[in-house]
């Protein structure tokens, strides 16, 4: 860096003989600032700088990264808990369409919220024109409507089980009432075997059949098809467990349905066993003898598959064919027309 030099009045006194005037350039004065200090304290600090931007970007990035991901679990919980109410819809929506007893569901005003096949039968009303409606005004006769009000408002106020008491009663549900537990218990169990059925958890066992005397009857295989139910862990559901709940709330036709097409579908497939067996016996369920449409499925699966008929053997209850006599005399004559053999045990 170079300053010039002006020469002045009072330089020319000393100056003269060097030919020099006022006003005119004598010099420089310059001064000299060592570069490789300040050049070497520029560069690290353009380092720290670096650095700094480097780490608040790095932070920024994996604060940016734990946001989304938390978003993402926050996502995935929403959907999961979507989800799950939908599986619980769904199974109270098979619960209450598929029970054979009337379920009526109100609010705490007494309003209609839910009205099931059932209750349709045995009230004479379709969903549709009573939902949003006052129980008492359309279940409860004229004379009881007071009383029914009255006990609900003591029930909202003091917790009191009983609205009405003798005929026409409305019994509550509380979490520590054993019956009712009971049979929310069995209504559990249709909403599990709707997800058995989704999931394909049920299967078929093959139980051999032999005489205590092995030189009477035939050399043919006698066998009887069981059903086996898988739990939601993979271990084995007692059959007469989820079979009750079954044929409490009509699902009965349904499993007999999947237990004929899955015993077809296998003989079919599987000729090399046929020729060794002598007979297979399936049992049917009451609701499934009475049911003029699986009789009617019935015949179609046997169209439909090339199996011999006369190793297939359905057996039935004594107590179902005495109980419904008329439609198990229909079922058994279709069966001696189709030339299949029937079993009453």
């Amino acid at each position: 860096m170079l300053r010039p030099i002006i020469a002045q009045q009072n330089c020319i006194s000393c100056h003269q003989h060097q030919g020099l005037r006022e006003g005119e350039v004598a010099g420089a004065v310059g001064v000299s600032v060592p570069m490789k200090g300040l050049l070497a304290m520029e560069e690290k600090r353009l380092l720290a700088d670096g650095v700094s931007l480097l780490i608040v970007w790095f932070l920024g990035l994996l604060l940016m990264t734990y946001a989304f991901w938390h978003l993402g679990r926050e996502q995935q919980k929403r959907l999961e808990i979507v989800e799950e109410l939908r599986r619980s819809e769904t199974r109270k929506s098979v619960i209450m369409e598929s029970a054979l007893d009337s379920i009526i569901t109100m609010d705490h005003q007494g309003h209609i919220v839910e009205f099931n096949r059932a209750a349709e039968k045995v009230f004479g009303y379709k969903r549709h024109q009573v939902i949003g409606r006052e129980v008492a005004d359309v279940l409860v006769p004229e004379s009881l409507r007071g009383m029914h009000r009255e006990g609900l408002r003591r029930h909202l106020s003091n917790g009191s089980r009983r609205i009405m008491g003798g005929r026409n009663r409305v019994h509550l549900f509380r979490q520590d009432d054993m019956d009712l537990a009971r049979l929310q218990g069995e209504m559990r169990w249709v909403g599990r075997i709707q997800d058995a059925f989704e999931s394909g958890r049920f299967s078929l066992y093959c139980q051999l059949r032999k005489p205590l005397d092995q030189l009477s009857g035939g050399s043919g295989w006698h066998c009887e098809i069981l059903i086996r139910m898988q739990d939601e862990k993979g271990g084995f559901v007692v059959p007469v467990t989820f079979l009750a709940a079954a044929e409490r709330y009509g699902l009965m036709p349904t499993i007999d349905r999947w237990v004929v097409n899955s015993t077809f579908e296998w003989l079919e497939s599987h000729p090399e066993y046929i020729d060794r067996m002598e007979m297979c016996s399936i049992n049917l369920s009451g609701h499934s003898t009475t049911d003029e449409e699986f009789l009617n499925y019935l015949i179609r699966q046997l169209d439909h598959y090339q199996i011999s008929k006369g190793c297939i053997c359905f057996e039935i209850t004594e107590t179902v064919a005495v109980s419904n006599l008329a439609h198990a005399v229909k079922f058994i004559e279709t069966l001696r027309k189709l030339r299949l053999p029937l079993c009453i045990g």
